[in-house]
C-alpha cells in the first residue's frame, strides 16, 4: 500500500513541476488482456537427501484496467514522464515445482488458485532526435506486479499419477519487476482535418527482471529473490479524432518478451484497447 501512494506522489508531482513548462498533457483508460510466467531452475529436493534437477514455474492472469497518465514538456529539450495504475484484481495464479529424481522419477508439486493482484507502471524518456519521418526518443520504464495468493489447490504427482491433493490456506506474496531501458521510434501517418494516424514501437533490449517471493509460514522473515534478463518489444498505433489541446485517442498496444536463455526466464505477453483524450503520445 504505501508503494502505491509512492507512485501516485510521484505521478502528481511530475504533472504539477511540468505545468508551468507549458506541458502537453493526456491521460487514459486502457483494458488489458495481460499474460506472465516466470521459470527458474535451482537444485531442490523433494523426497531425497541429496539434491535434485528442479525448476519451479510461476503464472499470473494480470488482465486489468489501467488508469493513465502522460505529459510532454521542454526543459532544454524535450521530455515526456508517465504513469499507470490499476485497481485490486482478483484472477488465477498458479506455482509449480518440478523435481527429476533418481530412476527416471519426476515429481510435481504445486498450487492452483487465485490471487488479490495490482500493478503499478512509470517512466520517463527524453526525444533523441529524428531520423527521416520518425521521431527517436529513449528513456527508463518500471513495472511491478504485486500478488497476495489466496486459498489454493495444491497437487503432488509421481510421473504424472496423483499422489495427493489438499487445499492450501499458507500465505504467499509475489513482487515483480520489469526494469527497462529502452528505444522507440514514432511516427505520424496520414491525416484529414478531423483524423491522424500515429504508431509507435520500442525495444529494450535488456530488459532486467526480478522476482521475490515471501513465503512467512515456510520461510520466515526471508524473501527468495531470483532475477533474469530478456528482451522486450511493445508498440501502440493511435487513431486521433480532433485537434487542438484535448483530442479524442483510441489506441491498441502489444507486447511481447524473447528470452536469452532456458533456465531462468519470464514470458509477458498483453495486449490491450483504450480511450484517451489529450496531446501527448
Amino acid at each position: 500500500m504505501r508503494l502505491g501512494w509512492l507512485l501516485w506522489l510521484l505521478a502528481f508531482g511530475v504533472l504539477a513541476d511540468v505545468s508551468e513548462a507549458h506541458a502537453q498533457v493526456a491521460a487514459g483508460v486502457d483494458v488489458a488482456r495481460d499474460r506472465a510466467t516466470w521459470h527458474f531452475d535451482n537444485p531442490s529436493s523433494i523426497d531425497t537427501t541429496e539434491l535434485v534437477p528442479h525448476y519451479f514455474e510461476q503464472y499470473y492472469e494480470l488482465d486489468n484496467l489501467w488508469f493513465n497518465g502522460s505529459a510532454v514538456y521542454r526543459v532544454g529539450v524535450d521530455w515526456r514522464s508517465f504513469f499507470g495504475v490499476t485497481p485490486v484484481t482478483q484472477a488465477t495464479a498458479t506455482d509449480y515445482d518440478t523435481f527429476f529424481d533418481p530412476g527416471n522419477v519426476t515429481w510435481v508439486a504445486g498450487t492452483t488458485g487465485e490471487a488479490r493482484m495490482h500493478s503499478f507502471r512509470l517512466g520517463q524518456e527524453v526525444r533523441l532526435g529524428t531520423a527521416s519521418i520518425l521521431q527517436v526518443t529513449g528513456g527508463y520504464r518500471l513495472r511491478i506486479d504485486l500478488a497476495d495468493f489466496l486459498e489454493g489447490d495444491r497437487t503432488v504427482t509421481r510421473n504424472g499419477l496423483l499422489i495427493s491433493r489438499t487445499v492450501v490456506t499458507t500465505r504467499e506474496y509475489t513482487n515483480a519487476q520489469t526494469h527497462e531501458i529502452f528505444v522507440s521510434a514514432l511516427a505520424e501517418g496520414a491525416s484529414t482535418r478531423r483524423w491522424r494516424l500515429r504508431a509507435r514501437g520500442d525495444v529494450a533490449p535488456a530488459a532486467i527482471n526480478r522476482l521475490a517471493i515471501q513465503l512467512p509460514d515456510k520461510y520466515p522473515g526471508q524473501t527468495l529473490v531470483y532475477r533474469t534478463a530478456n528482451l522486450v518489444t511493445s508498440g501502440h498505433v493511435d487513431v486521433i479524432r480532433g485537434v487542438g489541446r484535448w483530442p479524442i485517442v483510441f489506441r491498441v498496444r502489444g507486447e511481447r518478451s524473447w528470452n536469452y536463455g532456458r533456465t531462468k526466464w519470464v514470458t509477458r505477453s498483453g495486449i490491450s484497447a483504450g480511450v484517451w483524450m489529450g496531446t501527448a503520445p
